[in-house]
């Protein structure tokens, strides 16, 4: 499970077709499994299972009619559980649904949650906002609702209200060098292309080996597939494995670089901040009590290509939404910390 091993994430649209791009189909992850090991040295039995919302989540196998279940010891039992959620076609049936799956064993009770976001439509304003994003994930980041600024904030105060708990930084660097950097696309709505995520220093080389790319569109049964509104979106040669790196040593301070823009900022230098006028990454510390992801140097990344205050109106930083773990702003000193106030 992901962010821990008792949250998982589902999303799903109630039509894949967008009347703006008719012939375009779009992926979204409703399904995923809840694996039960057996660690111990006698047998695990599994005598209940529950969903607290039967409405919104359901097993794909009724393996409730199998109980009670036997799990020997070193072994597992797969769990196929489906975001089943259709209903409603006002945006007042959009958001995140939640259900705890309870599972009781002759070793006691675990309660799972399943979070799923619900979408009527593909794309434009039918998409989550990164507050959304941040229920739906569980984080606790506070992430302001509604759509947040792009213009490189200044140190005032009052503008940390605009962005919520951000922490900024041009350069990042390890935090811990005896634990790996990861980085994972955890969301992408970005519109189907083909961007490339990179680690970057000083002279725009790559560090850490970090340079690879989304696909955005996929071959699924013969039918052209959009891979861009969807959870954990996949590498184009494994299905099974999400977009992303784990790097055991990055050995100098870099810079995120996604389709040509960077943590540097984009664009003419404001004489205010002195730094490029648009931002369009937004760090968010993860803050979360329940989920096993809480330290501090894990953050939930929200991206944007369109500047929200250009001459298009679609920029709402949500085109790609990461997970990093393990780094600091560079010398543990960020050029601001919202997150601490």
């Amino acid at each position: 499970g992901f962010p821990s091993d008792t949250w998982y994430v589902f999303n799903r649209l109630r039509t894949d077709m967008n009347p703006k791009n008719l012939g375009h189909l779009y992926s979204y992850d409703d399904r995923e499994v809840v694996r039960i090991h057996n660690d111990g040295k006698a047998d695990l039995i599994l005598q209940e299972l529950e969903l607290s919302d039967p409405s919104a989540f359901a097993f794909q196998k009724r393996d409730f009619e199998n109980l009670p279940i036997t799990i020997k010891p070193g072994d597992y039992y797969d769990l196929f559980l489906v975001f089943l959620k259709s209903e409603g076609f006002w945006r007042e049936a959009e958001g995140v649904y939640q259900s705890n799956l309870v599972i009781e064993t002759n070793a006691g009770t675990q309660s799972v949650l399943l979070s799923g976001h619900y979408q009527l439509r593909p794309e434009g304003s039918w998409e989550p906002d990164v507050s959304e994003i941040d229920e739906l994930f569980g984080f606790s980041c506070g992430v302001p609702a509604g759509k947040l600024p792009m213009v490189y904030p200044t140190r005032s105060a009052e503008d940390s209200s605009d962005y919520g708990p951000i922490v900024v930084s041009e350069y990042w660097e390890q935090a811990d060098p005896a634990k790996p950097v990861n980085v994972m696309f955890i969301y992408a709505l970005g519109g189907g292309g083909h961007p490339n995520l990179k680690f970057l220093d000083e002279k725009d080389e790559i560090v850490g080996g970090v340079d690879f790319q989304v696909n955005g569109r996929r071959v699924i049964n013969g039918e052209n597939v959009w891979v861009c509104q969807t959870v954990f979106p996949a590498e184009e040669d494994n299905p099974g494995r999400v977009v992303g790196a784990s790097v055991d040593r990055v050995e100098k301070p870099f810079r995120l670089s996604i389709s040509n823009r960077t943590t540097s900022g984009t664009g003419p230098v404001d004489p205010i901040t002195g730094k490029p006028a648009t931002l369009a990454f937004l760090f968010f510390p993860i803050t979360s009590k329940r989920s096993s992801i809480h330290q501090p140097n894990d953050y939930m990344i929200a991206f944007d290509v369109v500047p929200v205050n250009g001459s298009h109106a679609n920029g709402d930083f949500n085109d790609y939404m990461l997970y990093i773990s393990n780094v600091r702003p560079k010398d543990g000193k960020p050029e601001l910390d919202w997150a601490s106030r």
